[in-house]
């Protein structure tokens, strides 16, 4: 998209615009929006600020200040996280048109499996997603199971000191006692296997399931399984 001042716009309603600005100065009969207001920059610019409103290409949305960063362990504002939704997949998102609202899996297969007792999570995400081409990858890059894990991970680590930690503070089994000896040793061990949120070992050698993890909250958080399990439709 190109922008001018306050306003943006997307290519194809800019070249058409001007265009007709270009062929006639008097009036548009399908509008009534009038044309002549010069062919001065200022002149166009007002124009298409006009015109904006009838462009179906473009969404425009204000920003009282600016956004502070864009990692999502270290940001808490609105318009922060307004622009984060728009970068990166949850496993999960929420079908807005249903009716009741409900949520429905995004990268995430399907919805969770929940054992019996409430205490265990799978989540297996859908193969065949890739993040955007970047040097940093070294080639195409597949979104696993492994990189909710590590974004998890991140807010307990101690380091990265993350506003949002008490939105899962003393929910997931054993990480509390990783961000401890974290605090102690100054190293967060992003490799230490941890009870409350792991990968699923499969077959006999042993491999790692790259695809699914298994979410195992504590006691504390059991009161999210009725609310959340029966929104899901998974408990009754």
């Amino acid at each position: 998209m190109s922008g001018d001042g306050a306003f943006r716009y997307c290519p194809q309603c800019a070249t058409a615009l001007r265009e007709i600005v270009q062929a006639e100065d008097g009036g548009d009969k399908q509008t009534g929006l009038g044309f002549g207001m010069g062919r001065s920059p200022e002149g166009l610019h007002n124009f298409l600020a006009t015109y904006l409103r009838f462009c179906t290409h473009v969404r425009a949305y204000a920003f009282l200040i600016a956004e502070t960063g864009f990692d999502p362990a270290q940001i808490n504002d609105l318009y922060s996280t307004l622009v984060l939704t728009h970068i990166f997949d949850a496993p999960y998102a929420y079908d807005y048109l249903a009716r009741p609202v409900k949520v429905k899996p995004n990268t995430a297969a399907g919805l969770p499996e929940v054992s019996a007792d409430g205490r265990t999570w799978t989540i297996r995400i859908r193969p065949g997603i890739f993040f955007a081409d970047d040097a940093a990858f070294k080639g195409k890059r597949e979104l696993t199971a492994h990189d909710y894990v590590y974004s998890l991970k991140r807010h307990f680590d101690p380091k990265v000191k993350s506003p949002n930690l008490y939105l899962v503070h003393k929910l997931i089994a054993g990480m509390d006692e990783v961000r401890q000896s974290a605090q102690k040793s100054g190293r967060f061990d992003y490799d230490r296997e941890v009870e409350g949120i792991d990968m699923i070992h499969t077959g006999d050698d042993g491999l790692i399931d790259d695809f699914t993890v298994m979410v195992r909250p504590l006691s504390a958080a059991l009161a999210l399984r009725d609310a959340v399990g029966d929104q899901l439709g998974l408990t009754g």
